[in-house]
């Protein structure tokens, strides 16, 4: 969709770049999301008052390194990241997902570290929250409004 003109006239130097605010929003570079909300008129311009978003699966390197340094998946952060997407490539949410164990050979990762974050991305976790994505309402932070599309 496109954006309203108000919003891509806004910003001269960084057309059609514009603020969106709500509560639990991925942060990170190089993140795909889909947005839905309103737009309101701030301080700074008009701002998404998001109500909806979805974070695309990403399919390329950088892309997996930015879902998993984001916010979204508890236990990872930049660094370990960059470790895990240099030694799976492309391959790493399917490593994450189906043989885990396997990230006890990146340093850094122990025992107990692997196993905080499992409990965040879980045995078949990227298979289950597609199927069904209100599942992520059993983890903190998560509400229905987060995770619906209504």
């Amino acid at each position: 969709e496109e954006l309203p003109t108000e919003v891509a006239r806004q910003n001269p130097e960084a057309p059609g770049i514009f603020q969106a605010y709500g509560i639990e929003l991925p942060t990170g570079e190089n993140l795909e999301a889909e947005l839905d909300g309103e737009w309101k008129k701030g301080k700074y311009g008009f701002q998404l008052d998001v109500s909806y978003f979805h974070v695309d699966i990403p399919q390329t390197a950088d892309g997996i390194e930015a879902y998993l340094s984001s916010d979204m998946i508890k236990g990872i952060g930049p660094v370990l990241a960059h470790c895990i997407v240099e030694k799976f490539g492309k391959r790493s949410l399917y490593v994450l997902d189906h043989t885990p164990e396997r990230l006890l050979y990146i340093h850094g990762i122990s025992e107990t570290k692997l196993e905080k974050i499992q409990e965040h991305f879980g045995t078949g976790a990227y298979h289950i929250i597609r199927e069904n994505p209100f599942r992520l309402c059993e983890i903190k932070g998560f509400g229905f409004l987060t995770v619906s599309d209504e």
